[in-house]
């Protein structure tokens, strides 16, 4: 099988107050096209069965954090080895290019990925910088802070830089056949000129886009894969009985849509982009996507969120 996703590189222009993942993005992407004036609840009509599109997470630079494995038994594996190996954890970045181009991960017996680069010791490197800003609720008319007391309040805000050239985040789309994939892009294009995330009314979260054309996904003699957005993974024991990820529990929140009842969304777990499933079964590449979609979050029965994940591929070699 082979599907096509959609290559755009996102120019941060601000901080972000809210870190860029491929579920947020997802829920703010539907909000924009709400916004647009499109029948939202036509294009999720089938989103159980048929997803209009998938967005992958936001890579730095192009690189994806690896998933940390288990090592052989320490039979196999020289002492020195065991000794390194939390210096060596440093090495857990994937070039995702190289992956897609290459089509294969080879894993060491020390439990690490032979692909991995350490970014500290390469001239790709990048920094995200976090960091506390204190802010004050002003009142407009009198200019001064709300109550009576003064009481500051801080928000975390993230600023990416690149050692070598511009920074940007590597970003995967697919859409399905049939769908117009320049009313998704131009949703895109849209949240990068009103803001990302929260605290856009003071400048977070603005960013520019580059289309840098489409990508072929092969899975032809692959048996592996690596996912590139946060992900459900109930129900893949169907395909797999061997998986390593990062498990994570979002706790959504509704925007502004919200006019009764509560605004937060009952939780639910995902595994992280980077978790990687071996020796996976051919029906797995059936669709150009894994997971499902997330319904039963709230007080709002239209209420869903992206549970799909994007995935690169991969002949598995253990050394």
């Amino acid at each position: 099988m082979e599907y096509k996703y959609i290559c755009l590189d996102i120019i941060p222009l601000s901080p972000f107050a809210t870190e860029p993942v491929s579920d947020t993005f997802f829920g703010q992407i539907c909000y924009m096209l709400y916004m647009q004036g499109y029948d939202l609840d036509e294009y999720l009509k089938d989103y159980e069965n048929d997803p209009f599109f998938v967005i992958s997470d936001f890579f730095p630079m192009g690189y994806i954090s690896a998933q940390q494995m288990p090592a052989k038994p320490s039979e196999e594996i020289n002492v020195y080895e065991l000794a390194a190996r939390k210096t060596l954890k440093k090495k857990n970045k994937l070039k995702l290019e190289s992956l897609i181009s290459g089509g294969s991960l080879t894993i060491e017996k020390n439990g690490l990925i032979k692909e991995t680069v350490d970014l500290s010791e390469s001239g790709e490197n990048w920094r995200v910088i976090q960091y506390d800003v204190v802010r004050a609720h002003l009142n407009r008319i009198t200019g001064t802070t709300l109550n009576e007391e003064f009481a500051p309040y801080s928000n975390i805000e993230y600023s990416y830089m690149a050692k070598k050239g511009e920074f940007y985040f590597r970003l995967y789309l697919y859409v399905k056949e049939g769908f117009d994939e320049n009313i998704i892009i131009s949703a895109i294009e849209n949240i990068g000129k009103t803001g990302y995330g929260s605290k856009t009314s003071t400048g977070k979260g603005f960013f520019k886009v580059y289309i840098n054309g489409n990508i072929k996904i092969n899975t032809e003699n692959k048996d592996s894969f690596i996912l590139l957005s946060n992900t459900v993974i109930s129900g893949m024991d169907k395909f797999t009985n061997k998986m390593y990820y990062t498990p994570v529990t979002r706790f959504g929140k509704h925007g502004i849509l919200t006019e009764k009842g509560t605004p937060f969304k009952n939780p639910f777990v995902m595994a992280t982009s980077g978790a990687l499933a071996l020796n996976v079964k051919n029906e797995c590449f059936n669709k150009a996507y894994v997971g499902k979609g997330v319904f039963g979050l709230s007080h709002h029965k239209n209420a869903v969120s992206q549970g799909y994940g994007l995935y690169i591929p991969l002949k598995l070699v253990e050394e």
